[in-house]
């Protein structure tokens, strides 16, 4: 079990998905971050799903965050996605890992 911080910063025009189905939630001015902190046990099939987000018009977006071993080391990555439109997969590292805002999602990830 390994612990991970997340931070996932919006573009403009992303908005935060609220907890019913379907209805985005309201940004307000400097609400363009969220942070979390999860623990894990290493499975490299296994994506944790660190924010839910929507976009005008219906496309829907994800930032997630993995953890795995391979060859003795621990490794994290971060992904983020567009759903049908793009992903964009941060480097696997032995520390932290980062998307680049493709988009206008930002996902940052690293081990506590």
């Amino acid at each position: 079990m390994r612990t991970i911080q997340w931070k996932c910063t919006l573009g403009a025009d992303w908005q935060w998905q609220s907890g019913s189905a379907g209805n985005p939630g309201f940004r307000t001015p400097g609400d363009d971050v969220r942070k979390g902190v999860i623990t894990l046990p290493p499975n490299a099939d296994y994506w944790y799903d660190c924010v839910n987000l929507a976009l005008p018009g219906g496309v829907t977006g994800n930032a997630y965050v993995r953890y795995f071993n391979e060859g003795g080391v621990d490794k994290v990555q971060a992904i983020t996605v567009a759903q049908g439109q793009w992903e964009e997969a941060g480097p696997i590292d032995d520390d932290a890992s980062q998307t680049n805002g493709r988009g206008g999602i930002n996902l940052f990830a690293h081990f506590a």
